[in-house]
């Protein structure tokens, strides 16, 4: 997991299945933790909520002990997402382009006189 929503600390609660939940406090921008999912069906599972108050205590977290993703912030201001990845990697067919370039090599005005 890794804080990139806001740049003063946040607080992120990960859970992956039942048993699995991390919640760390005080993450600055861009600070990072490993985190494994589990695996169901083809797809890891994960709930990720982001605590954007500066009070956030992860001792008095609720995220890994509620279902709804609404109760999940408890008095805090938060953002939660559901998140679906897939355990093994996709190919993505591209396919030929909607256009052709518009074979257009003068520019379509000229350039500005700088002062």
């Amino acid at each position: 997991m890794s804080q990139e929503w806001v740049e003063t600390p946040a607080g992120l609660a990960v859970r992956s299945g039942l048993d699995n939940c991390i919640v760390q406090g005080g993450m600055v921008f861009g600070e990072s933790k490993d985190f494994e999912g589990e695996c169901l069906q083809g797809v890891a599972a994960i709930t990720v909520v982001v605590y954007m108050d500066e009070n956030f205590e992860p001792k008095g977290c609720e995220a890994c002990n509620v279902d709804a993703l609404a109760d999940m912030g408890g008095t805090y201001e938060f953002c939660a997402y559901r998140v679906e990845i897939p355990c093994e990697p996709l190919s993505v067919e591209c396919g030929e382009p909607s256009a052709a370039p518009s074979g257009s090599m003068i520019p379509s005005t000229a350039p500005s006189n700088a002062i």
